[in-house]
Formats: C-alpha cells, structure tokens, sequence
C-alpha cells in the first residue's frame, strides 16, 4: 500500500509548511483519544490543514510505520487485510492562524468517529 503522502497531496506544486503528531481526545462513547498526524500544506498562496489517522476496525493508529505493523498482524492472525486512512482537511483562513481550524476539524472528529466505527467491519 503507498505511504500516505502519496494519497495526501498531489504530486507536485505543494510545500510542507508543518507536521506534527496529536491527540484528539474523545469524550465517549467510545472514551480515549485518537492519535493522528497534523500537516498544514500551502500552494499559491492557500493553505490546508489536514488531520488524517488510519482506522483498522476498532484501532487508531497514527503512524505510517504502525499502520504497515498492524496491518501485517491483522492479516498473519484474522486473516484480513482491510484498512482505511481517514483525512479530514479544511482550508486555512488568510489570517493563516491554523489554530480554529484545528480546533473544529477535532470537533468533527469527535462527532463522526461514533458513526465511522459503525459503519467499518470489525
């Protein structure tokens, strides 16, 4: 399966401006907190927040590296090689203060993650 810069973003004309991991804290159910990675991209002038994690069943997973583990494990031991990235990505305001848009991205999250493990096999 290709690394998740390569899903992310289009092959050419985009500059990584940040990226960092983070947490997104659920209120429940289900309790606990999603790792995910963090990147903020600008082309032209326009920046993009992405937040983006991958989901196998009931894991979260953050990494591209822990994806690749668990998806091994997942199909040595149950057989299945099902998988999927989520990415949530919003525009940044000229203002370029990404902190509202983070903000609201992990609000969403918190409310579609609920639905998304309803919606995903087991």
């Amino acid at each position: 399966r290709p690394a998740a810069r390569r899903l992310l973003f289009p092959g050419s004309g985009w500059t990584n401006l940040t990226e960092g991991s983070t947490r997104i804290v659920l209120d429940g159910p289900p309790a606990g907190a999603i790792p995910a990675t963090q990147v903020v991209v600008e082309t032209d002038g326009r920046s993009v927040a992405i937040l983006y994690w991958y989901q196998i069943g009931r894991h979260s997973i953050g990494s591209d590296h822990g994806y690749r583990a668990r998806l091994l494990f997942n199909r040595l031991v149950r057989g299945r090689g099902d998988g999927a990235l989520i990415r949530v990505a919003s525009p940044v305001p000229s203002t370029r203060d990404v902190t509202p848009v983070i903000a609201r991205q992990m609000e969403f999250v918190r409310v579609f993650y609920p639905e998304l493990l309803r919606a995903l096999p087991e």
